[in-house]
């Protein structure tokens, strides 16, 4: 993980010990990082005698436990963390600790992308983008989610907005899915979507009599083998990326 971001959590000093508190190092706690005022401060003896870390201004910090475990923030101030919270300089790791990425989370990112300062918009765009690369359940929906990024997303001026617009780009883009698929295979696009949910209930392979079903052009004898088989492959594909992981974000 060191090769991808620059990472660290912090730590607490003593509270027995009075020199450590009452300076004017502002100290970072995990409900804080989205604040740009601390309840306590730091003296120097404090920061170099514990686990504390400094991080600066713009850096992004992911709460690990406590009452806000799991949330991100971008630090608005200079100053030290405890050992509640993670820094993440480039903005990768937070994504990296979790166990339940998924679109669901992705819209919660954006969300904050959105909200970025123009100067760190690329940056977590970037990671976003990364994260999708290296999570074999986002894999497949990686192309159309740069698309909403890159196209819809700017447009979009509430960040709270995002998952309805989401959904609604997602649908056009499942429509208009299902409509290339139709054509390039010469397919019946009801057919074809009454395969599909059958697909998606029983959970079982479209069998290949099914697929032929649904032809407009009967392939011949000797193709049919080869050309079902390559459209249940299309279909399932068209079901890894615009149906699996996609309910729990509506």
């Amino acid at each position: 993980m060191g090769e991808v971001a620059k990472v660290f959590s912090g730590g607490t000093p003593s509270s027995s010990n009075p020199k450590f508190y009452g300076g004017d190092i502002p100290f970072i706690r995990s409900g804080e990082i989205n604040s740009s005022e601390t309840e306590l401060f730091l003296k120097d003896e404090g920061l170099n005698n514990s686990s504390a870390k400094l991080v600066e201004k713009g850096d992004l910090l992911l709460a690990i436990y406590g009452a806000t475990s799991g949330e991100v923030g971008v630090s608005r101030i200079k100053g030290a963390i405890n050992q509640a919270i993670l820094n993440d300089v480039d903005f990768e790791l937070e994504l990296i600790h979790r166990d339940d990425i998924n679109v669901t989370y992705i819209l919660k990112l954006l969300a904050k992308l959105k909200d970025a300062a123009p100067a760190d918009r690329e940056k977590q765009k970037k990671a976003i983008v990364e994260l999708i690369v290296g999570e074999s359940q986002l894999r497949s929906k990686r192309e159309l989610i740069e698309k909403f990024i890159n196209q819809t997303l700017p447009v979009i001026e509430d960040s709270e907005d995002i998952p309805e617009e989401f959904l609604n780009f997602w649908t056009k883009e499942r429509v208009d899915a299902i409509k290339n698929l139709s054509e390039e295979e010469s397919l019946d696009a009801e057919k074809l979507e009454q395969v599909i949910g059958d697909f998606i209930y029983t959970e079982k392979e479209p069998l290949r009599d099914d697929i032929i079903g649904m032809m407009t052009k009967r392939p011949s004898l000797r193709d049919r083998k080869s050309i079902a088989e390559r459209v249940k492959t299309k279909i399932m594909d068209f079901v890894e990326t615009f149906i699996n992981g996609i309910s729990a974000a509506a």
